[in-house]
């Protein structure tokens, strides 16, 4: 168990995500994520991103609402994605171009909201 793990209240999502269930899904990851996209678009739509905003992703899995929020966003705003699944962050994700160098990804475990808090607070583009 590695040191994240053992201090984590999340350790048993984290070894969840980084054995088969992370493998599972960056292997199927095309075919899962359409088959969820209505769902985290509907999300959203009620979070009703506008242009400018910086917004963290927390389970961004590989990725899919964290480019789609970055669409959102435009150039002025960034995204974050945060997720504890290894695997499922080594999935590159499917666009190009401007709305990939606003979403940015990192392995993260979403429960240390200090953690997160810090890595925000710290990001290039907010300093």
């Amino acid at each position: 168990m590695t040191q994240v793990q053992e201090i984590s209240p999340n350790a048993q999502q984290i070894e969840y995500w980084n054995a088969t269930a992370g493998d599972t899904w960056a292997q199927f990851q095309e075919t899962l994520d359409r088959q969820i996209e209505p769902l985290g678009q509907a999300a959203i739509d009620v979070l009703d991103p506008a242009r400018g905003e910086h917004i963290i992703d927390i389970g961004c899995g590989c990725g899919q609402t964290t480019l789609a929020l970055a669409a959102r966003v435009g150039p002025t705003g960034s995204v974050v994605g945060v997720d504890i699944s290894r695997p499922m962050l080594a999935v590159e994700p499917a666009s190009t171009g401007s709305r990939r160098e606003r979403a940015n990804r990192r392995r993260l475990d979403g429960r240390r909201a200090s953690t997160t808090h810090e890595y925000w607070r710290t990001h290039p583009q907010n300093r």
